[in-house]
């Protein structure tokens, strides 16, 4: 990969450890990350966790935003219709003029309880997701879709209106194993792992690469980007505004919901780790800022880092 500039993109914190955010906060975070210069807005999924809905955000993120791209990081593809989906990616296109990217996930064993709730088998989410993927991108656009698969068969559909994209949002493909990298390399229109060393990146972009010339494909075709978890210092004398974000409780830590203990870094540290990515030609980081006060961690990183990228 060729370096280039990068762009940074904020997850917008619908989650909450406990409480539940408050949704004008949210709202506030998306126009500052705007304003202040943040290329694209991003919203986790999941459905038995303390969460708001991931492209109902985005919808609202909309109309508060102009330039700014969003998108999902990442959605459990594999829990819902590829028709509905379809529609409502397609809308949503429309809605913000054309700023979707649609990052999507076949979900990990933590999400299982989420298949049993939904009535859709854990066992073959992977090749579930593909089939929809492939569907997707027919109703988007194609007329009279009709489809036979393993898990989906649709007969003389035609979905209306296609999304402003052309010829399809771009669908970016979350995950870090062998099965992942080859799911890139042959249909993604971009990579989106999850808190990968610069040094792990590089080595799986590069059998990712490989993978796609064997299918036939130009790696230009495939846009590198990485989600990143990260927590700035908070500056002396302050302390994170929690109970302001968050009604009901205080979000303890993201962190915590994934194992780790609460760690921070200086703006020099997360300026080299960004820089790293850079110099290895990742093109977007999503930071996702793991502490009690994501608006006050937003304004740190406007002020300590983004002038240095």
């Amino acid at each position: 990969m060729a370096k280039g500039k990068i762009s940074l993109g904020l997850l917008l914190p619908t989650s909450a450890h406990k409480g539940t955010p408050r949704f004008s906060k949210i709202l506030e975070m998306a126009e500052t990350a705007e304003h202040a210069g943040f290329g694209s807005l991003w919203v986790g999924d999941s459905l038995l966790r303390p969460r708001i809905d991931a492209l109902i955000t985005l919808a609202a993120a909309a109309a508060r935003t102009e330039k700014v791209k969003l998108g999902t990081a990442t959605l459990l593809l594999p829990l819902r219709s590829p028709v509905l989906a379809a529609q409502t990616i397609s809308s949503l296109d429309h809605v913000s003029n054309g700023r979707v990217i649609l990052g999507v996930a076949p979900g990990g064993e933590d999400s299982k309880d989420e298949f049993d709730a939904c009535g859709v088998p854990f066992e073959n989410r992977g090749s579930r997701m593909d089939e929809q993927v492939k569907i997707l991108r027919k109703l988007w656009t194609e007329k009279n879709v009709s489809f036979k698969g393993k898990f989906h068969n649709l007969s003389n559909i035609t979905l209306e209106p296609k999304p402003i994209q052309k010829p399809a949002p771009p669908v970016w493909i979350g995950g870090a194993s062998e099965r992942t990298f080859k799911r890139v390399a042959e249909t993604g229109d971009g990579w989106l792992p999850f808190d990968l060393s610069p040094e792990d990146y590089e080595k799986n972009w590069n059998q990712i690469i490989a993978l796609a010339k064997a299918a036939g494909r130009k790696p230009s075709e495939i846009y590198p980007s990485v989600y990143l978890y990260t927590s700035l210092k908070p500056e002396s004398g302050k302390s994170g505004a929690a109970d302001d974000f968050y009604i009901g409780g205080m979000h303890a830590s993201t962190l915590s919901t994934h194992g780790r203990e609460q760690t921070y870094t200086s703006p020099d540290e997360l300026i080299r780790k960004i820089s790293s990515f850079a110099d290895i030609g990742v093109k977007t980081v999503v930071l996702r800022f793991a502490a009690q006060d994501p608006m006050g961690q937003l304004n740190a990183c406007v002020k300590h880092v983004l002038p240095s990228l």
